[in-house]
């Protein structure tokens, strides 16, 4: 749903967008294009089937938007790759949603989205995907719980006594863009976290 707004908003602003698209992937970057030029045909579409062992950005990107579908962490890496290319505004990993928009996935019905529940819908049709599941559905809400009802996020004290936690600062992409909280350490080591929409209903 946030790619498909993202993409709305970049056909009515006439800004331009690349499809790093996993060329091992179940849809390729040819089938995406011509899905989303259907739906949105003023859209200005590059982008290729890139092999996502690729750990470095070996071609300029001159598109505002990127959307890479590699699947974590590859698509993290590869968009990291990225962020000294100036011409990049919005870099985002959009997993399998490709998948729903060439209908090489099908989708939970609208009325499980509305109710938060398609990651039951997920877990039916891709039972390997329980442990994932398990830690958005189930662990993550009672560790929030558990920041909530404390006051203390559950992981906060034991980095602050393994690494000397010292503040939490704003990562930026493109010199614009905020991509990521990055924690830095009073060793020069730091720790990314990523925010990512999911099909569970859940913000990671």
């Amino acid at each position: 749903d946030l790619m498909g707004e993202i993409l709305r908003i970049a056909e009515s602003k006439d800004i331009g967008v690349y499809l790093a698209i996993n060329k091992n992937g179940l849809s390729s970057f040819e089938e995406i294009k011509w899905v989303l030029q259907k739906k949105y045909p003023l859209l200005k579409i590059n982008g290729a089937d890139i092999d996502p062992d690729i750990r470095h950005s070996s071609f300029p990107i001159h598109d505002s938007i990127t959307l890479c579908n590699f699947g974590a962490p590859e698509q993290e890496i590869f968009l990291d790759s990225l962020k000294d290319q100036s011409d990049i505004r919005l870099a985002m990993g959009v997993g399998g949603s490709v998948d729903y928009l060439t209908g090489r996935q099908k989708r939970a019905p609208k009325w499980l989205r509305m109710i938060g529940i398609e990651w039951l819908w997920r877990l039916i049709r891709q039972p390997k995907r329980i442990r994932r599941i398990w830690n958005a559905v189930i662990v993550f809400p009672f560790r929030m719980i558990f920041a909530i009802i404390t006051g203390i996020h559950p992981m906060l004290p034991a980095l602050a006594r393994k690494r000397k936690l010292t503040f939490v600062s704003l990562a930026s992409f493109g010199n614009k863009q905020v991509t990521a909280f990055t924690m830095t350490m009073s060793d020069t080591s730091a720790i990314r976290v990523r925010f990512a929409p999911s099909p569970t209903g859940y913000l990671h």
